[in-house]
This record gives structure tokens, sequence and C-alpha cells, in this order.
């Protein structure tokens, strides 16, 4: 059975810093557990202004007991991330999935930064979205996985966006600006 999140998140700044802000999320205090994040790739659409990067993130694991007495498996993860940023539309848009540990816990994240529809010129709008499915070959312990991964999502979403906030109010200068649900 696959589980799903769903967190919005608002930003009380403009598209062009939130998204810059992306950029440089990392390393960051709050995800300690963002070991690296490196570029793999990046280009930029000629015909449409569109661009296209790939990224990946190696993070440390942090298993529950219950879990590594039950999987052996390594203490870190990658993570590959596609993105898309828009400059005509104001739309980033990226896609994350991770690489490692699949069979146990597979995360797929999309998340869409655009303008709030009200104030576009002042405030962003974070959505993410995320199903979590375990494919563990011990069928009474895929429910407990996924709500794990959920749970954890959701936990890393806050965090998450407490970061960016701390990148942003870097970039700005301003202490400010804020992020809510």
């Amino acid at each position: 059975m696959v589980r799903f999140h769903h967190q919005p998140f608002t930003y009380t700044s403009p598209w062009e810093t939130v998204t810059s802000a992306v950029w440089q999320k990392y390393p960051n205090p709050l995800a300690s557990h963002v070991l690296t994040a490196d570029v793999i790739e990046r280009t930029v659409d000629p015909d449409t202004g569109i661009l296209h990067t790939t990224r990946l993130f190696t993070k440390a694991g942090n298993m529950p007991k219950w879990g590594q007495s039950l999987f052996n498996i390594a203490p870190m993860a990658y993570i590959i991330e596609h993105s898309t940023v828009d400059p005509t539309t104001k739309i980033m848009t990226t896609h994350t999935r991770n690489l490692s540990h699949t069979k146990l816990m597979l995360v797929v994240e999309t998340q869409r930064i655009r303008p709030h529809p009200d104030k576009h010129h002042e405030w962003t709008i974070a959505d993410t979205k995320a199903s979590v499915i375990s494919n563990t070959a011990f069928a009474p312990l895929r429910g407990r996985v996924e709500e794990f991964g959920v749970s954890r999502f959701k936990e890393n979403c806050i965090k998450s966006s407490q970061g960016l906030l701390r990148v942003i109010q870097r970039l700005t200068g301003k202490t400010d600006s804020t992020v809510f649900e």
C-alpha cells in the first residue's frame, strides 16, 4: 500500500529569493543528515529558457532500532533530484527520489515553488507532495515501514522549511522573513 503526504509552506519572500535559496540550502545546521549536494548536470533549454538541473545528495541514514535489527543496510543513502526552473511562468519543480534502499522504502517527492496567487511579488508557495512505498519481502512489515517513512518525511519537511528560511534570511539580511503552513 502506498502512503502519501502533502505539505504546503508559504514564505514571506519573493519567488526569486526563495528559488535562489534552494540552490544554497546545504550545508545547513538544520539538515546535518545531508552530507553532500552535488550538481551532476545543468543545462538551459535555448528555446524556452528553462533551467534543467540534476543533483545527487548523500545523506546519513537514521534507521530506528527495530529496523536496524531486521535489515542490514548501509548507513548512507543516495538521493537523486531532477529540477526545472521556468523563468517565464516562475515555477520551479523538483522531483526527488532515493536511489538506495528502494526495496525497503521508496520515497518519491515532488515540490512546486511558485509565487503566491494573491501576493505575487511578495510571497512564495512551496507545495510538497510525497509517496512512500515499501517493497520489503516481509509483508507484515510494509505498513510499519511506510508509516515510519511518512512520519520521518513530515518531520524533515518542517526542518527543511526552517533550513530554507535561514538561507533566505542570510540572503536578504532580513530576520522578519517567515514561513508558515
